[in-house]
């Protein structure tokens, strides 16, 4: 990287660094999560206060340091003004920012999953169901990381014709109702538990589609249960994250229901 560049960027978070200054949180499509210094940034005269904000999409002037880098110069591209002032929006877009800050390591390429991000939060700002954004965001995510469950059949014994199916998030796919027998007589059942083909057939979906074909899927109180449940236990078992805000998140949608 050079020691002047420009980025297209996400802002993840800002935090108070000395008297005026900031430290910022991007996340961009060709480097990764970037930290930077934002000089000023506190001064009631300063340009660079609305470039700062969660959410924001923008176009950043960055200079790389020997420790901690600088933001130079910014404009806003767009600002997801609706993702602060209402509180459903604002709390899935936060989980969105944590899955990122918790996932992507500085200084790595993925351009795809930036692309991912803006779509979501354009249709988060569009009024889709939020928790369906938020089930698509973590199956790209999971995706990008490089892990794709075996969804077309039992993960040891291939097609399942008949008997209940079953997630194990620590196999990687689907088994059996045999395997799972198996699984309980030698260990417990472990992570696994019960899916329906309903459930899987969405997750394919959410696998294999761009974004912009899977937002009118309309997910049962039971689907949407099970892919979280599918997807959270994934997160967990492969990367070792664990969403914080999403009680938060929770807790807003069913003040709002």
């Amino acid at each position: 990287m050079c020691a002047l560049y420009n980025s297209d960027a996400v802002v993840i978070r800002s935090r108070d660094y000395r008297d005026y200054d900031k430290i910022i949180n991007l996340f961009t499509p060709y480097y990764g999560r970037v930290s930077a210094v934002v000089k000023g940034v506190k001064k009631p005269k300063s340009k660079l206060a609305g470039i700062v904000q969660s959410f924001t999409y923008g176009n950043y002037q960055l200079y790389s340091g020997k420790s901690l880098g600088r933001l130079v110069q910014g404009k806003v591209l767009h600002g997801f003004q609706e993702l602060r002032t209402d509180l459903v929006l604002m709390s899935a877009g936060m989980c969105i920012l944590e899955l990122i800050d918790k996932a992507i390591p500085e200084g790595e390429e993925y351009p795809a999953l930036f692309g991912v991000t803006l779509s979501c939060f354009h249709l988060l700002e569009k009024s889709y169901p939020p928790s369906l954004v938020l089930r698509i965001f973590e199956a790209k995510l999971i995706h990008n990381l490089g892990v794709s469950p075996e969804l077309s059949g039992c993960i040891n014994h291939g097609s399942i014709t008949q008997g209940n199916l079953y997630f194990d998030p620590e196999t990687g796919g689907l088994i059996c109702e045999t395997c799972f027998e198996q699984l309980t007589e030698n260990r417990g059942p472990g992570r696994a538990f019960p899916v329906e083909k309903g459930s899987i057939n969405i997750i394919k979906r959410m696998f294999e589609f761009p974004v912009y074909k899977l937002r009118t899927l309309k997910p049962t109180q039971l689907q949407y249960d099970t892919l979280e449940k599918m997807l959270t236990s994934m997160l967990e078992v492969h990367f070792g994250i664990v969403c914080k805000t999403k009680p938060f998140f929770k807790t807003n949608l069913q003040r709002n229901s």
